[in-house]
């Protein structure tokens, strides 16, 4: 019996069928069978498959009549004498250690089938990038051994492709897993099957599979004639599910699938096919009001289009086409800056009058002078309540917390706010993760509300936590209910920034958030100088305090110095700073780290860089995690928010993030500057900082200051960078000169 069977059914891809073929037959794994499945071609694939027969053993070719893709697997299955299953396009082609590595995951776990991760190929571009949608709701279980997918809360049927898993055949056999017979959807009831009979399940995130797109596909051309099978495959799997011993869990996972798809294919297909837009539309509508009536979709609303939705189940195909052709006749809405109003298929696009941001700014404080005159008379009766606003747990405000917590006027507490970032974004916030990151607060014994219901998935007004002052932690994602707008109405808002910028003054200076804020607390005034260069408000609301997340330094512990610090920027991909360079060194300081176990490594990545590596592809999911677990095995890997203490143990920092710029430079020691030349320039504080830095552009640059400042530890610009770090004046009381501008504010002392 051999290890694995290959399936491969084939019509008329003559042009590709030997790349597919040889990926399969020069498998690392010998013990194998390609079954070969011939529907009917025209071209000279005959004579390809007779090839490839009578030159390898484990090549079986057999050859059927023209059929559709499904009854062709079917076949395969029914001949297959393999112990695990594979599926292959013969379009497509396989990476040669699939099998063995697919093979070894699924005996050793004792799976049911195993998900693996595939690459895109875009044929006419000939770009090779890995998916990551595929795997994306599995990854907090890629690591774990036995899966049961009906305990799992995501939604995570994206596809129902068999090409990206490997099953057990006494699996498919025992549950008489078969696929549809129809055109298109063929493997949706056969997927359905497998995850609600599956006992076992897991996760190798790796790409073993290369999945060649096409800029036209016979999805999109043949439309016209098989759309329905949507329909029928779709209900098939419906019913398997409402059959299913976890009924109620699987139907969470497959709904919003179910309601995704169909808008998907009536949006891609009635775009070319005009013709079947009226019965797609009736077959949908009657499926939604059907779905809406045996199930609260209001349940998985967060999973789908749901005001679509709704729109599709009140309104009948008519109603529908009226309403389309009304909305292109007229529409209104707003661009930026703009209102765009749309007649007749004209759009016209006015300039909005919008309200100047100085004049915003003069509005704002009149409001914010009545609620300093409200907490004047408030504070004789009552502490006045601080709220520090964070969507994170980049906490960089304890001494100032601390600092109003000591004192008799002030009751500090923390708002935990969900960030409005979309699904898409790297940094959207599950319900989960948002938790975890309340239980830091929890932990540290202070005060914290949750400011976003994942009930109603709505963010809680901040005037519902009655706050007087708010300090914000940072500018970016924060929903209109939060927004500074939303809040001068009865608090004054405060601005203590998460990180010393070296961004130009237009991003941290220049935006509707920083020109409308009550105060925002600067480091020196030199920064004060440059940001009243950029800002409406000619800078009448900032005020120079210091940073409190360098007070550490204030303490003097004088901590033995012992370690070297690795810590990578985030920017990889399309991002507007570009700062990060792992791309060229990663690979290259984890090697040289492991072979200088003795320099005491740290490695301090930013907390985004995993999910960067992957979603820029320069890592699959598990390659990043691997390169992770590798400094684990000879180093530390630290990932806290607290690290100032970590930089003054430490005997020098390698980076290329610019946020640890000036944040280290108090430790005196020497930095190794990681430069990318793609780079957004720094701004004139970070060219301050930087200047006595040691910068390496290439590897070359990069073993020469190795060898210079790690091996044999010269510091040859020590003084003159220690001169710089006097003048800038980076190190004082922050804290204590908030608290101190406060009182004066409010009239305490």
């Amino acid at each position: 019996m051999p290890k694995v069977s290959i399936i491969i059914p084939i019509y008329n891809t003559d042009k590709y069928l030997r790349e597919c073929l040889d990926s399969a037959v020069n498998q690392t794994l010998k013990d194998i069978e390609i079954i070969c499945l011939n529907n009917g071609s025209t071209d000279g694939t005959a004579e390809i498959l007779k090839e490839y027969e009578k030159r390898y053993n484990n090549v079986i070719v057999i050859t059927r009549e023209k059929s559709y893709a499904g009854v062709s697997r079917n076949h395969g299955l029914e001949v297959a004498t393999g112990k695990y299953i594979m599926f292959l396009d013969s379009d497509d082609w396989l990476e040669l250690d699939a099998c063995e590595q697919l093979y070894n995951q699924i005996t050793q776990n004792n799976n049911d089938f195993v998900y693996f991760n595939m690459f895109d190929y875009l044929n006419e571009q000939k770009i090779k990038k890995v998916i990551n949608y595929k795997l994306k709701p599995f990854n907090k279980v890629f690591n774990e051994k036995d899966i049961k997918l009906y305990e799992l809360t995501t939604p995570f049927i994206s596809g129902a492709e068999p090409v990206y898993k490997i099953y057990k055949k006494s699996f498919l056999d025992k549950y008489d897993i078969r696929f549809s017979s129809e055109r298109f959807g063929e493997d949706v009831p056969f997927y359905v099957k497998a995850i609600v009979n599956a006992e076992s399940v897991s996760i190798l995130n790796k790409p073993f599979y290369i999945y060649r797109k096409y800029l036209q596909s016979s999805t999109t051309t043949c439309a016209s004639e098989h759309w329905k099978d949507l329909f029928t495959t779709r209900e098939k799997a419906y019913r398997i599910i409402l059959a299913s011993k976890h009924k109620k869990e699987f139907l969470r996972i497959f709904l919003p699938y179910y309601i995704n798809s169909t808008l998907y294919w009536f949006d891609r297909w009635t775009k070319d096919n005009p013709q079947i837009k009226k019965s797609f539309y009736n077959k949908m509508h009657s499926l939604f009001k059907y779905l809406d009536s045996k199930h609260d979709l209001q349940e998985i609303k967060q999973y789908i289009n749901y005001a679509r939705v709704e729109e599709i189940i009140k309104h009948s195909w008519e109603e529908y086409h009226l309403l389309k052709i009304a909305r292109s006749i007229f529409s209104c809405g707003n661009s930026k800056n703009h209102k765009v109003i749309t007649l007749c298929g004209i759009k016209m696009k006015f300039k909005l009058n919008r309200v100047p941001l100085c004049v915003e700014y003069k509005q704002l404080c009149k409001k914010y002078e009545a609620t300093i005159k409200r907490l004047k008379h408030a504070a004789k009766e009552r502490k006045i309540r601080v709220a520090f606003y964070v969507d994170d747990s980049k906490w960089k405000c304890q001494s100032l917390f601390d600092v109003l917590q000591n004192s008799s006027y002030y009751e500090p507490f923390i708002i935990l706010g969900k960030n409005a970032l979309n699904q898409n974004d790297i940094e959207y916030q599950t319900k989960e993760e948002l938790e975890e990151i309340y239980n830091t607060y929890v932990k540290r014994n202070m005060k914290v509300f949750m400011s976003y219901d994942f009930d109603t998935g709505k963010f809680i007004p901040l005037s519902t936590f009655k706050p007087d002052i708010i300090f914000y932690s940072r500018q970016w994602g924060l929903h209109k209910n939060h927004s500074i707008n939303a809040t001068a109405d009865y608090a004054l808002s405060c601005y203590v920034p998460y990180f010393i910028s070296n961004s130009p003054a237009t991003i941290e200076a220049g935006s509707e958030f920083h020109n409308k804020l009550w105060k925002y607390y600067v480091i020196n005034n030199d920064l004060v100088n440059e940001y009243k260069k950029v800002m409406p408000n000619k800078g009448k609301n900032l005020k120079v305090a210091g940073y409190p997340n360098l007070e550490e330094y204030l303490i003097n512990d004088k901590p033995e110095k012992k370690y070297t610090i690795y810590a990578p920027h985030w920017s990889l991909g399309k991002t507007t700073l570009n700062y990060a360079t792992f791309d060229w060194n990663g690979k290259y300081i984890l090697d040289y780290a492991k072979s200088h176990p003795e320099m005491n490594w740290v490695f301090k990545p930013h907390p985004i860089l995993k999910g960067k590596l992957v979603q820029s592809g320069l890592m699959t999911k598990q390659e990043a995690e691997d390169y992770y677990n590798e400094w684990d095995k000879f180093g530390i890997k630290y990932e806290g928010f607290d690290y100032i203490k970590l930089f003054k143990q430490s005997k020098v920092l390698i980076t290329d993030c610019g946020s640890f710029l000036a944040e280290y430079m108090p430790s005196k020691n020497p930095v190794i500057l990681l430069r990318s030349n793609r780079a957004t320039p720094y701004n004139f504080l970070a060219k301050k900082v930087t200047k006595y830095y040691y910068k390496a552009h290439n590897l070359k640059e990069l073993d020469k200051l190795f060898e210079e400042v790690l091996v044999k530890g010269k510091d040859p610009d020590r003084e003159k960078r220690l001169q710089m770090l006097k003048k800038l004046h980076l190190v004082n009381h922050a804290s204590q000169n908030i608290l101190e501008d406060l009182n004066r504010e409010l009239g305490l002392k």
